[in-house]
């Protein structure tokens, strides 16, 4: 599994959130998705038995503290590390 050396289409949004964030996952089957906050604590974890071939995954991050969070979605070939920020 590589890690950053794949070029991917899946993009967060908003980014910033208050409420929600969409990974729109384009053309890959997400496995897994964890979100971390700045202190490097795991505050959301989603794993999937056979990959989601959805187009979109919705996270609720309303109950979120404002903040930066890092993003590791592992996809069929390669995992992808995004930085999100909740806003209130």
């Amino acid at each position: 599994m590589e890690e950053g050396n794949c070029v991917s289409t899946i993009n967060i949004f908003p980014n910033p959130a208050t409420n929600q964030w969409t990974i729109d996952n384009g053309q890959w089957k997400i496995e897994s998705v964890e979100i971390y906050d700045a202190t490097g604590r795991e505050v959301y974890i989603e794993n999937h038995q056979t990959p989601n071939s959805n187009s979109e995954t919705i996270i609720d991050v309303s109950k979120f503290p404002e903040g930066v969070y890092v993003a590791r979605i592992q996809a069929t070939n390669f995992i992808e590390t995004k930085k999100l920020i909740v806003a209130k």
